[in-house]
């Protein structure tokens, strides 16, 4: 038994390939790298006849391919982080308003763990000193995949939008919420901004 009698079946994978054999009698244990990228990983065994028993029975018995095996565990292998991107946060004109809603939209190479989606994904920083943590409203679609779209809230500063809240706010993604379905985690960064301002243009006749 040696390298030769295996075969990694790679998708998306670049150089991965078997690094050692090792074993005796009925047990081998075979050791793969998995080079770089993301992708999916099998290891097949291809029957070329040099595979026998103590009495010579070659493996699936006398005759190429017969014992070939390639039903084996396909292995998914995510090194790539999911990504936020397309905030649609509408500015704020219109006073009175208890809260404002957004969205971000996650994606990911294999797909966002919608498990990991939550209260503390999104801090919004504004003005006088204003910091909130987002509620997440929902996702659409509701299934792990990629892409998707979160729906998030805050509420309105002194508990409804007035002239005091004018200024830009920031919408933030925080460090180790928002997840794929391997546990990787997007990184922190500011994801865009919207702004407040409530009172109305001043007409001045001259």
């Amino acid at each position: 038994v040696d390298a030769s009698d295996f075969a990694l079946v790679a998708s998306g994978l670049t150089g991965a390939g078997i690094t050692n054999v090792l074993g005796s009698g009925a047990s081998w244990s075979v050791t793969v790298g998995t080079g770089t990228g993301d992708g999916t990983l099998r290891l097949d065994l291809h029957d070329d006849d040099s595979i026998a028993d103590a009495a010579s029975h070659a493996l699936g018995g006398k005759g190429l391919g017969n014992g070939d095996f390639s039903a084996g565990e396909v292995y998914a292998l995510d090194r790539t982080a999911p990504v936020a991107g397309s905030l649609v946060a509408a500015n704020i004109t219109t006073p009175g308003g208890t809260g404002h809603s957004f969205t971000v939209v996650f994606s990911d190479s294999l797909g966002i763990d919608i498990a990991s989606l939550g209260a503390g994904d999104i801090r919004v920083l504004g003005p006088n000193g204003f910091s909130q943590l987002a509620a997440l409203v929902g996702v659409s679609p509701a299934t792990n995949g990629s892409p998707r779209t979160a729906s998030y809230t805050i509420a309105a500063p002194g508990g409804a939008w007035d002239a005091a809240d004018k200024g830009v706010y920031s919408v933030e993604l925080q460090a180790g919420q928002v997840r794929d379905i391997t546990g990787n985690a997007a990184a922190a960064g500011a994801l865009g901004l919207f702004s407040v301002d409530t009172e109305p243009p001043i007409r001045r006749v001259y």
